[in-house]
């Protein structure tokens, strides 16, 4: 009885560590950030149009647009014409670009130090990779014939290695703090100015000077300015406060944020081919077990749980995979082969 209880953990536990990797939603696809993508726009200062896009460039009817949410670049014009739009400057090394449009229009072209190797017309529609040795700068033009519009990604990454695409993270960071931070000074100094500027206050004042100078010096000041500085000064200390909580919520939202972008989901693993192998290895060790009623088939199971264990960062699943695994050495070792079945 107490190895038909074990194996029915053992499985429960295979079943609840395994949902996670056949979730419904796996089609979704969410964007990933990270600092890998070297194509990070500076967009202090740059007009915000909503939805996550900034307007990194607009002259002469040309524009160039950022979406710090997907990483989308937005080339618009209504003109013909070719200049210099915006450059990424690096230490000189050795860097690797990938850049993928969404058409063959003529409308942009690329240069590493100002050498061109890039033109949509020619290579527009599908993606391309170039690594380039001793690159400093890489830079983004206009080259249009008329009304336009071309969306791209671009990703620069250290090293001569092109990886899955990721959506630079700074600038998406950048804008969460600025729509904090936006938030939270507007409504705070909007509510302490106007509370501070109260009518009550003014007319205590008004009142207290109208009754008389002296009469209306002792009743003001006790009546309205000692209040009035109370709530001034409480006011003003909030403000004040707030401004430490702003910065503490910018640093811990840097921190949260970089910890977060490491685990998607509440159950993440390392690798997940990886993980889908060793539960399929697992659950037919199981079933050679019940077949065979042989305790030295759940053997490689031992070392099964232990790769297991490895490949995740989800504390909950590494305690109970831990348990299972000393379940598992309990059943191969400390119990009678095929004695209750």
């Amino acid at each position: 009885m107490i190895k038909k209880i074990s194996l029915f953990i053992i499985i429960l536990g295979l079943s609840f560590i395994g949902l996670p990797l056949f979730n419904s939603n796996a089609d979704e696809v969410l964007p990933v950030y990270s600092n890998n993508n070297l194509a990070s726009h500076d967009l202090e200062g740059k007009e915000y149009l909503g939805d996550g896009v900034y307007r990194v460039f607009s002259a002469n009817n040309r524009y160039y647009d950022y979406n710090v949410y997907n990483g989308n670049n937005i080339i618009k014009t209504t003109i013909s014409g070719s200049g210099l739009v915006y450059t990424f400057n690096f230490p000189i090394g050795t860097y690797t670009i990938t850049v993928e449009s969404n058409n063959i229009e003529p409308t942009f072209y690329l240069q590493y130090n100002l050498t061109s190797f890039y033109l949509n017309q020619l290579y527009g529609g599908e993606k391309q990779v170039y690594t380039f040795e001793n690159v400093s700068s890489i830079s983004l033009f206009f080259y249009q014939n008329g009304d336009l519009t071309t969306e791209f990604k671009l990703q620069i990454e250290k090293g001569d290695i092109s990886t899955l695409y990721t959506v630079p993270l700074q600038p998406y960071l950048w804008h969460e703090k600025q729509l904090s931070y936006n938030e939270g000074y507007v409504t705070g100094y909007d509510e302490g100015y106007l509370y501070g500027m109260s009518l009550d206050a003014q007319q205590a004042y008004a009142e207290g000077y109208a009754s008389g100078y002296d009469v209306g010096y002792d009743s003001g000041f006790s009546a309205g300015k000692g209040e009035g500085y109370d709530e001034g000064y409480n006011t003003g200390y909030h403000y004040g406060m707030s401004l430490d909580v702003q910065q503490a919520y910018s640093e811990g939202y840097d921190k949260g944020f970089d910890d977060g972008v490491v685990f998607q989901d509440t159950f993440v693993f390392k690798d997940d081919t990886l993980s889908i192998t060793l539960l399929i290895l697992l659950v037919l060790s199981l079933g050679m077990y019940l077949i065979f009623k042989s305790n030295l088939i759940l053997l490689p199971t031992i070392i099964l749980w232990l790769v297991f264990i490895g490949n995740t960062n989800n504390n909950l699943i590494i305690l109970f995979a831990t348990i299972l695994f000393i379940i598992t050495i309990v059943i191969t070792f400390f119990s009678e082969k095929g004695s209750d079945w």
